[in-house]
């Protein structure tokens, strides 16, 4: 619910989402529809993304590869992500 309140807040001031999320995909769907994009993985979320926002606690977000971005900002709200080189990277809440 906190990752949707976010996305709908990036909405209002003009930002392009593109999501992805294995297991709860379609909970977003029903909720957003067609107001974002959703991809099939992680590196096709992030491909010439301008910043990522990690919002679940799921294994496969722990060691990302973000090469794939065009700026390489990481916002991290769960602290899960274990290899921080090479990006821009702030851990938020706790």
């Amino acid at each position: 619910i906190v990752c949707i309140k976010a996305i709908g807040i990036l909405l209002s001031k003009g930002a392009k989402i593109k999501a992805f999320d294995p297991k709860a995909i379609e909970g977003t769907k029903k909720e957003l529809g067609n107001k974002i994009e959703y991809a099939g993985s992680i590196q096709d979320c992030l491909k010439d993304a301008e910043l990522c926002l990690i919002c679940t606690e799921w294994p496969e977000f722990k060691i990302v590869d973000f090469s794939g971005m065009k700026n390489k900002i990481v916002l991290d709200g769960k602290h899960i992500l274990e290899k921080k080189d090479g990006i821009d990277y702030e851990g938020l809440c706790w």
